[in-house]
């Protein structure tokens, strides 16, 4: 068990400084923006004639979301910019960042997109989505 230990440390031989190279040990993002994307949390409710989603998007500029409604399924994203710059006599102070909202997701009944409405306050978008209207089937007479 002992020799495994010390074969185990004979990496740090070679480049004392790789040890910030395991996960574990990264820098937190803390002292780095990243730019990803990200999963908005969305609710889905069944109100009777319509579908409605509640999806959070916080600090998106409502023109910035597209959103796509198929019969079966609906697609959101938006991307979020920002940039800080200040300058004074003795200092200069530039921040940037970005982030990208993206989900995809099937709904349990088919609805009508040409009947949908969306609205957005508050960093919360609304979808109300009515529900396509069954066609019953008829009985055909055999001649």
């Amino acid at each position: 068990m002992a020799r495994k230990e010390v074969r185990d440390l004979d990496i740090f031989s070679e480049n004392p400084f790789s040890f910030f190279d395991f996960p574990v040990m990264r820098m937190p993002s803390v002292f780095f923006e990243k730019s990803e994307v990200k999963t908005p949390v969305i609710e889905l409710k069944d109100e009777g004639r319509e579908l409605v989603a509640t999806i959070e998007m916080p600090g998106v500029d409502k023109n910035d979301i597209k959103l796509k409604v198929n019969p079966d399924s609906v697609s959101v994203s938006a991307e979020k910019k920002k940039e800080k710059e200040e300058k004074t006599k003795n200092k200069y102070y530039s921040e940037r960042s970005y982030s990208r909202f993206y989900r995809s997701f099937s709904l349990p009944v088919e609805v009508n997109p040409s009947k949908v409405n969306a609205k957005y306050d508050n960093g919360v978008l609304e979808v109300r989505m009515e529900k396509a209207t069954s066609k019953s089937g008829a009985e055909i007479k055999i001649k």
